[in-house]
């Protein structure tokens, strides 16, 4: 399955895999998911019901919010070569 979870030797939670099999049809990596679910399932006291409502949604948006924040926004200083075409229109 390309993950592993816990101690070695033993087999990951059933939600674990679940949750991993979920994020890995929407082409997320284990190695993204596993820090995230950690997170998810401390800050929720271990209740997976919040964490597998509406096919693991909480999860998703927790991913998809991180990698919108590490984006660089669009603008004349991150981008030099426009700076010209924008100064014509400020």
């Amino acid at each position: 399955m390309g993950f592993r979870v816990g101690c070695s030797g033993m087999a990951p939670h059933p939600k674990v895999v679940k949750a991993f099999m979920a994020m890995k049809s929407l082409g997320i990596s284990a190695n993204k998911v596993k820090p995230f679910l950690k997170r998810l399932l401390k800050l929720y006291d271990r209740n997976w019901e919040l964490i597998e409502e509406d096919n693991y949604r909480v999860l998703m948006d927790a991913i998809f919010e991180e990698e919108d924040d590490t984006k660089v926004p669009f603008s004349p200083v991150t981008f030099p070569k426009f700076r010209l075409f924008f100064s014509v229109f400020f």
